[in-house]
């Protein structure tokens, strides 16, 4: 997971100037690639964990729930249009009502899920 990306995604939903520390990003990154999320994969536990914690995180940067007042968009999808199997996931969502137009929002989306285990091995 990029640091980058999750400066973006705390910083945008925080009225103020946030302060991230480099060990703010070490502690985020470290949790979320660590082996007891089991690679984050969809419709696990690991991954459920993942989801809650970007939640969390959304909420204390300041952010509001962006669906349907939740946090979470629940779906439910193939690997493939031919294939029977279906699995389902969550993706995250929070936003920040504007200043000026109080109507509208800026959407803060996370994608934090990854491979799971594969062979064996957990796929951070």
């Amino acid at each position: 997971m990029s640091r980058a990306w999750l400066a973006v995604l705390l910083a945008g939903c925080t009225a103020h100037a946030p302060s991230f520390t480099r060990g703010d990003f070490e502690r985020h990154i470290e949790f979320l690639a660590s082996p007891a999320l089991q690679g984050r994969d969809n419709d696990t536990d690991g991954g459920r964990r993942a989801a809650q914690y970007v939640a969390d995180q959304l909420k204390a940067a300041g952010c509001e729930p962006a669906v349907n007042g939740g946090w979470f968009h629940e779906f439910e999808t193939k690997w493939v249009q031919s294939s029977e199997k279906t699995f389902r996931g969550r993706n995250v969502a929070g936003g920040v009502r504007g200043r000026a137009l109080p109507n509208e929002y800026v959407v803060v989306g996370a994608h934090f899920d990854a491979r799971g285990t594969v062979k064996g091995r957990i796929q951070p």
